[in-house]
């Protein structure tokens, strides 16, 4: 069976995993044939299929693997795909037997092995903390929880602007910064507020297209961790997890490569 711990942190897993992906898949598929809806005779039980916990728990593994893969930005018509044999997977009737089912299982496998170091191209850019924060704002988008996911996401964001503040000017960082809130770093970029000269410095740190979108993350996070009457729904919850992603895989706000290391 999948490990659960493997499937809410997968995105930290990419970065940390003694095996990729695919490795484990085949490692956990192995003995499939032995699996209990296959033993009833050549052709599959479907009543067994749907229950069959290896099965259920490989689906979950796979459709956390399609979130990340759709977030990160891969390749749309990849992910159509992707999405197309999970689904495949998810039904009795497209498995009629065993055979099938490993013919799927194979498409998949080979799928995830083509894009290992696609995926991990994009993973990497992120710190531990950061693609921690995510898993969990895709673990909680995934069951509905679209305030927690906000949340979540834009804490990504606004750890990463604290670092780039940071390593431009340390001084100025630890005296002013350091404990700031993200609405509270937001100001630093208004072109009317920290008008000495010595802020202009890290005042560049951030892209001017990035302006607004910081704006509307810092906005929807306050709605999402306070008390507020505005709606949160499916949409919203998925656009600023798009923007948070984009924010953070974009190479002008790129991090020292050296942070995103995992001990």
């Amino acid at each position: 069976m999948f490990n659960q711990k493997i499937i809410d942190e997968m995105m930290h897993y990419f970065k940390t995993g003694p095996t990729t992906i695919s490795d484990d898949l085949i490692k956990c598929t192995k003995d499939s044939n032995e699996w209990c809806p296959f033993l009833h005779g050549k052709m599959t039980d479907y009543n067994c299929y749907k229950t069959h916990p290896e099965i259920n728990s490989l689906i979950t593994y796979l459709k956390k693997y399609a979130l990340c893969y759709e977030f990160l930005d891969i390749d749309v018509y990849s992910l159509r795909y992707l999405n197309e044999i999970i689904n495949c997977l998810e039904k009795p009737d497209e498995n009629p037997t065993y055979i099938n089912f490993k013919k799927n299982i194979r498409e998949l496998i080979n799928f995830i092995k083509f894009n290992n170091k696609l995926v991990y191209s994009k993973i990497i850019l992120l710190t531990c903390e950061e693609s921690t924060r995510l898993d969990e704002a895709l673990n909680t988008y995934n069951i509905n929880s679209f305030f927690s996911s906000i949340v979540m996401a834009v804490s990504a964001v606004e750890s990463r602007l604290h670092y780039l503040v940071q390593k431009k000017n340390k001084t100025i960082y630890n005296k002013y910064f350091k404990k700031a809130t993200l609405g509270q770093l937001i100001q630093l970029f208004d072109k009317n507020s920290y008008q000495d000269n010595k802020f202009n410095s890290v005042k560049k740190v951030l892209p001017e297209k990035y302006k607004p979108l910081i704006q509307v993350l810092n906005y929807y996070r306050i709605f999402s961790a306070h008390a507020k009457t505005v709606e949160i729904n499916y949409k919203i919850a998925q656009s600023i997890l798009n923007f948070s992603f984009s924010f953070l895989l974009n190479k002008e706000t790129k991090i020292d490569s050296r942070l995103t290391k995992c001990s």
